[in-house]
C-alpha cells in the first residue's frame, strides 16, 4: 500500500476494504500490529478509518470452531443485543447512523458513554490460528468514523 500511495501522483487517495480488525488502529492481531495501525504510524493524519457494525440479522462468516466442523462459510444469526454494548447505544439513538471524529462526538454526555463502550470483534482467521477466543476491543479508540447497520441479511454467494 505504501509503494502505490509512494508512486501516485501527489493529492492522489487510495481506498482500501478489509475487515475491521485489520484496519483499525490498534496493536495486536496475534503477535503484529494489523494493517491499520502500521498505516497510521506511517501516514499520521492522512489515514482515516470507518468501521462497520451490525447490530441484528444474519451474516456469512466461517464457525467459531473452523478447525472441527470445516472452513465453510456459514449463515450466523444474531437477534439480540447486549445492553453494554456500543451496538445497543447505537439502537437507542435511532437518527444517528454515521459518526465521524469520535472525539467531538465524545464531547457530548449522552454520546459519549456508549460510544466509549465494548463491542465484541473477532479476528477472523488468526484468532482461530493461535486458538484464541473473540475479544472485546474499544472500538472508538480504533476507528475515526463508523457506519452502523441496524439489521443485516447475508449476501447470496456464486459457485
Amino acid at each position: 500500500i505504501s509503494k502505490i500511495l509512494a508512486n501516485a501522483d501527489k493529492g492522489s487517495q487510495a481506498m482500501i476494504w478489509a475487515h475491521n480488525a485489520h484496519i483499525g488502529d490498534w496493536v495486536g492481531n496475534g503477535i503484529v500490529d494489523v494493517l491499520g495501525h502500521q498505516l497510521k504510524k506511517r501516514r499520521g493524519d492522512s489515514y482515516f478509518n470507518i468501521a462497520t457494525h451490525f447490530g441484528t440479522g444474519t451474516y456469512l462468516a466461517f464457525p467459531h470452531n473452523a478447525d472441527q466442523v470445516g472452513w465453510n462459510l456459514q449463515p450466523i444469526s444474531r437477534e439480540s443485543v447486549e445492553p453494554t454494548t456500543i451496538t445497543h447505544g447505537l439502537i437507542e439513538y435511532p437518527a444517528s447512523r454515521f459518526y465521524l471524529d469520535f472525539k467531538q462526538i465524545r464531547g457530548n454526555p449522552s454520546l459519549a458513554d456508549f460510544l466509549s463502550g465494548p463491542v465484541q470483534i473477532m479476528s477472523g482467521g488468526g484468532a482461530q490460528q493461535y486458538r484464541q477466543k473473540t475479544t472485546t476491543v474499544d472500538l472508538g479508540a480504533a476507528f475515526d468514523g463508523l457506519i452502523f447497520l441496524r439489521r443485516s441479511s447475508p449476501i447470496d454467494l456464486l459457485d
